[in-house]
């Protein structure tokens, strides 16, 4: 049977029910400007009714509050965080392809409009132009010197576009240990939350705001690298149909655990030796990245995107040109193997193509070996001696696939490297052996025109093998050392214009020949020298304008995504506002009921008393 006094008791549950709901709506309006605040409610249901053990059956006894919950669908957070990582993938291929596109295109004057005066077509044609006003008046100083200023210009171009993808390749190496420095970070909070979360829910609440702030990790997660989340409830193995209101709240990263309840995973950054180098111009100390408890971080993942594999992508991409081959010989003694030269990529079939680094890592069978040093035969084929330090050359690897470096199915910075060093090695091979062996105006013989500045001692290179690694083989010279010989920049009476100067002063029969090389056929790709930008520029054009459009596509799915999150988690003012009026209504009512029933109270108990 109810108390004499229940109706107070429903007014108050009534008080304490909107108090609550007034409470939450300020709560909410507080946060309609707070980054991931999820919009909350009031779960309230009947209290628990009281049989009268009358005809008029149970009687009711106001409202309780059940809970406070969060207005969140997880089924958008999933999606958002899927297109997330995609968004993030694409942001930074657009980024850094617009970048590597200017250092090509090189600078503009005046406004976008103009057209680049330092670009390699301006300075290729500046060059030949030059070559053309030798061939009129060959004897004349300040022609030829105009000529090999215009060609130290050229190899310049090359030059600075090589320190400028060097220093690209740097930065995304930055990146990357912030990328990783930032993953460790919020696996270190999510890990944290779980703990707090579980003892407040633990103990019958709910840990909204707690929550709220592990799913905006989580949205900062999933753009640097695809996220999945799983919460499993903790079951009590003494008591399984309790339930214990605390969950298990898992993270994983491209497939990997990265948060599992409490516990945490972290990864590491380990920086590669000189002689761990995947590519010959790579710059010193790329990071590989690996997990804490000393497992692989498999970058090459499928499920592996977001900004952490577009960085790599555009560090390491190859476009799955990296040296691949058969080994089809050892020499145990020797401690090498040879290489077919009919399983290697088409690239690497002359000098200038190979982009290996000549101390490095070559793997076989999934094992990583160390060679000291590498040699291209004549045949085509290349011969690896391995280090000490590795494991012995058995007869068991005859057969096996060798590859240096991952095969990368993106045109990153170490492809374009590639691009400009098979052009300079042709191109300067191509003019050398024109130029060579000529005689200049004193009738002296002349060598090659273009060299390299050797890396180590600063000395130029000597060019006397097109076949092989060795010090006189063009492999040495790249876009980062290319130039003009020295002696050709102090002297411009060596430029050779004839084969034979006794002939006369005016035969360019040299001239001629250097000057076919603008237009020659199967220079390049098939194409001619003078293509080369052309060819290079509608790549990186192409890569560039797939991921603007990319990016802006993930972008427009982003913000409909997200709004779909915030129709239904976010907060509205006005909804917000008519919630206070509402609540406030019935918040006075429920006084209204308590002020009622003190006066019925009062009648009863001081003018009914006996």
């Amino acid at each position: 049977m109810a108390s004499t006094f229940y109706g107070l008791q429903i007014a108050y549950s009534g008080l304490n029910a909107y108090q609550a709901a007034l409470n939450i709506t300020g709560h909410n309006i507080s946060n309609v400007e707070t980054d991931g605040y999820c919009r909350q409610y009031v779960n309230q249901t009947a209290a628990e009714a009281l049989r009268t053990y009358t005809n008029a059956g149970m009687q009711g006894g106001g409202v309780t509050v059940t809970g406070i919950d969060q207005m969140r669908n997880i089924y958008y957070d999933y999606k958002y965080w899927a297109n997330n990582a995609k968004l993030g993938e694409t942001n930074i291929q657009y980024y850094y392809s617009l970048q590597i596109e200017n250092y090509f295109k090189g600078s503009i004057d005046a406004d976008d409009t103009a057209k680049a005066t330092d670009d390699f077509s301006s300075l290729f044609t500046d060059m030949f132009n030059a070559l053309e006003e030798v061939q009129k008046a060959p004897s004349d100083n300040a022609c030829r010197n105009q000529f090999i200023s215009t060609a130290q210009s050229f190899a310049d171009y090359f030059n600075s576009t090589h320190t400028s993808l060097q220093k690209l390749q740097e930065d995304c190496n930055l990146e990357i240990k912030a990328r990783v420095s930032q993953i460790n970070t919020i696996a270190e909070q999510i890990a944290s939350l779980n703990k707090q979360i579980n003892v407040i829910e633990g103990n019958g609440s709910k840990a909204n705001d707690l929550r709220d702030k592990r799913a905006l990790l989580i949205d900062q997660l999933s753009a640097i690298v695809p996220t999945e989340i799983e919460e499993v409830p903790i079951v009590d193995s003494n008591n399984p149909d309790r339930n214990t209101g605390m969950n298990t709240y898992n993270v994983k990263i491209a497939g990997q655990t990265l948060v599992y309840g409490t516990d945490y995973n972290t990864l590491l950054i380990k920086p590669r030796d000189a002689k761990s180098a995947a590519n010959q111009t790579d710059v010193q100390g790329l990071y590989d990245i690996e997990w804490s408890n000393g497992l692989e971080f498999s970058v090459s993942n499928e499920q592996m995107g977001g900004e952490l594999k577009a960085l790599f992508d555009i560090r390491d991409g190859n476009n799955k040109e990296n040296f691949q081959g058969t080994i089809e010989s050892i020499d145990q003694n020797a401690r090498t193997f040879t290489v077919s030269a009919d399983s290697v990529l088409e690239a690497y079939k002359s000098v200038y193509g190979i982009n290996i680094p000549e101390q490095g890592i070559i793997t076989v069978n999934n094992v990583k070996l160390s060679y000291d040093s590498f040699s291209f035969n004549e045949d085509g084929s290349y011969t690896f001696h391995l280090s000490d330090t590795s494991s012995g050359v058995t007869p068991s690897l005859v057969g096996a696939q060798a590859a240096v470096g991952e095969s990368v199915d993106y045109m990153g910075i170490p492809y374009y490297m590639s691009q400009l060093n098979e052009f300079v090695r042709k191109f300067a091979e191509v003019f050398n052996d024109i130029h060579e062996g000529n005689e200049d105006l004193n009738g002296n013989t002349v060598g090659y025109f273009f060299s390299g500045i050797d890396p180590v001692d600063g000395t130029e290179l000597q060019f006397n093998e097109t076949v092989g690694t060795g010090t006189d083989s063009y492999y040495r010279l790249t876009a980062g050392n290319f130039t003009v010989k020295d002696e050709y920049l102090k002297d411009s009476s060596r430029l050779a214009t004839t084969g034979m100067i006794s002939e006369g002063v005016e035969q360019v029969d040299v001239l001629e020949k250097l000057s076919s090389i603008k237009d020659m056929e199967g220079f390049y790709n098939g194409g001619t020298a003078g293509e080369f930008l052309e060819c290079i520029l509608t790549d990186i054009a192409l890569d560039t304008r797939a991921a603007k459009t990319l990016s802006s596509n993930y972008e427009e799915i982003s913000k409909m995504i997200e709004q779909q999150r915030l129709s239904i988690s976010g907060v509205d003012n006005d909804e917000e506002a008519l919630n206070l009026v509402k609540y406030q209504n019935a918040y006075n009512l429920s006084a209204k009921m308590m002020s009622v029933m003190t006066e019925i109270y009062d009648r009863l108990i001081l003018e009914t008393g006996v």
